[in-house]
């Protein structure tokens, strides 16, 4: 099945965000512990493009808020380990949004674990 849905990732949610320099938020904690740095931002990118088109298409996400636009959604990624944390698979809940064009656009990487 060819993917219809056009998912939105802004690059800079990891490398400007996640591993910002001095950032008090932690989540470059839970992406360093799975061996990921700013380097592989790209990486990241496209495993968030693709799992998140890849469960919209199954509709296997949770509704969230809904404001007079716009509705959150939130969709779990399987994040896999890399280098010496091969191995190693984070189920991480993930915040976006449902535009109106029927677009999703990465609003947070990291909003918890999902608890598998």
């Amino acid at each position: 099945m060819i993917p219809t849905v056009k998912v939105i990732v802004d690059p800079r949610k990891f490398s400007e965000y996640v591993f910002k320099e001095n950032a008090d938020h932690g989540k470059d904690i839970i992406f360093r512990s799975l061996g990921y740095t700013k380097q592989h931002s790209d990486d990241l990118v496209e495993t968030y493009r693709k799992q998140g088109s890849e469960k919209f298409e199954k509709r296997d996400f949770r509704l969230g808020k809904k404001d007079c636009h716009d509705r959150r959604i939130s969709i779990e990624i399987a994040l896999p380990g890399i280098r010496e944390s091969g191995g190693k698979t984070a189920h991480i809940r993930t915040g976006r949004m449902l535009l109106t064009d029927e677009s999703i656009r990465l609003l947070t990487p990291f909003t918890g674990f999902s608890g598998r």
